[in-house]
């Protein structure tokens, strides 16, 4: 089956925990898809409807069956994926809305799937700057938390828009293997943590960390590391046991998502502008001898990344992002050039900056914006849609 693209801007992509040939995508477009994924290219095997507003995240249960999504819409919808074998006549690969959280109190911008080890399902959401506890099994609010009192650090200035000073909870990861620590990168600059313990929620501390907004974070695997970015570009990775910055660099542009690469524990991935996601190294010294290598995707114009993913099989990356033209549109007649790959003289083969093997685009039909018919989308009537890139780990 062949589908169609987001129309919009995907503003999260998220490679299922048991099958790393599944990726899930979150857009602008109001659904999030389930892409089945080969050297060959990708086929869409789902495409969720029932958000009335923009998708803004998408989070995988640990055992692969369940997918949340996060909307503008103030909710969360749970759906059911019913195995990894796709038939081509079901529309949506046969899944069905398990359940639609609601109850916060503006856009849910993250959510995050519990392991416990009761067995009973627990998902994490955000609204504003407070945490939601959601028990799964009953849809039933268990508890939520607002942010912690301790602030660590209170840099000097505030260069942050009004409406965000308040630290709205932008990004939100589980700490690994106990998921006892809840860890968000906020609208302030800050990072701010919750204990969880059972049914409950507990704010525990908080660390300003730069006057610009807080965009993605990411649980370094050893569970006591927190990487996160922001829009000025700086990249921090923090020791919560000392809430200090251990290691640190700077796009010298606005960053929007990282993630560590399994098997690589100290190897982060960070997504940036001119389609490119930069690879560091976060237990180098300095930032010349940590940035390894820069993976590029030439045969798309330049556009801003907003997410990335890792497989857990640590075989591939994931990311995407804003919108570009439509092959044969008008606005596609010069489109831009892409950057200049650079040199990697650290480049341990983890991955080929030139091993681009396809886009989403390349292996889905083109949005047909006839029949979309998102009349309030003005990016579906500008013949635009935004692909998914995805390098594979070098042989």
């Amino acid at each position: 089956m062949q589908g169609e693209g987001h129309y919009a801007r995907v503003f999260d992509v998220a490679f299922s925990p048991e099958d790393s040939s599944l990726l899930a995508s979150a857009s602008d477009d109001d659904t999030c898809k389930v892409w089945r994924t080969s050297e060959a290219g990708a086929t869409q095997a789902a495409s969720f409807h029932g958000h009335s507003d923009s998708v803004l995240r998408v989070s995988w249960a640990p055992a692969g069956n369940l997918l949340a999504s996060a909307s503008a819409d103030t909710t969360v919808r749970v759906w059911q994926i019913e195995g990894s074998d796709v038939d081509p006549a079901l529309p949506r690969f046969g899944a069905e809305e398990l359940l639609c959280l609601e109850g916060h109190p503006e856009e849910v911008y993250a959510c995050e799937f519990l392991d416990t080890s009761t067995g009973s399902m627990r998902l994490a959401s955000c609204s504003e700057d407070k945490v939601y506890l959601w028990d799964i099994a009953t849809g039933c609010q268990l508890d939520s938390a607002g942010p912690p009192l301790d602030i660590r650090h209170e840099p000097a200035g505030y260069d942050i828009p009004d409406r965000w000073q308040d630290g709205h909870i932008f990004s939100l990861v589980t700490q690994p293997d106990s998921g006892s620590i809840l860890a968000g990168c906020c609208s302030d600059g800050a990072l701010r943590t919750w204990a969880r313990e059972g049914a409950s929620l507990e704010p525990l501390c908080a660390v300003r960390l730069r006057n610009a907004m807080g965009s993605s974070c990411a649980w370094h695997p050893d569970g006591f590391h927190v990487a996160l970015t922001f829009t000025s570009g700086d990249v921090a990775v923090v020791d919560i046991r000392t809430w200090s910055v251990v290691w640190e660099a700077s796009q010298r542009c606005p960053t929007f998502g990282c993630c560590y690469l399994p098997g690589n524990s100290n190897t982060l991935a960070v997504c940036g502008p001119a389609n490119c996601v930069s690879v560091f190294d976060t237990s180098a010294d300095d930032r010349k001898r940590a940035e390894q290598m820069l993976l590029e995707a030439p045969s798309i114009p330049e556009r801003h990344l907003l997410c990335i993913s890792a497989s857990a099989d640590g075989s591939a990356i994931a990311a995407s992002g804003n919108t570009v033209n439509t092959p044969g549109s008008k606005a596609d007649d010069d489109p831009t050039p892409s950057r200049t790959a650079k040199g990697e003289a650290d480049n341990d083969g983890l991955f080929s900056s030139s091993g681009f093997l396809e886009t989403f685009g390349k292996g889905a039909q083109m949005p047909d914006v006839e029949q979309i018919g998102a009349e309030h989308k003005q990016a579906a009537k500008q013949s635009k849609w935004s692909p998914v890139t995805l390098w594979r780990k070098a042989p």
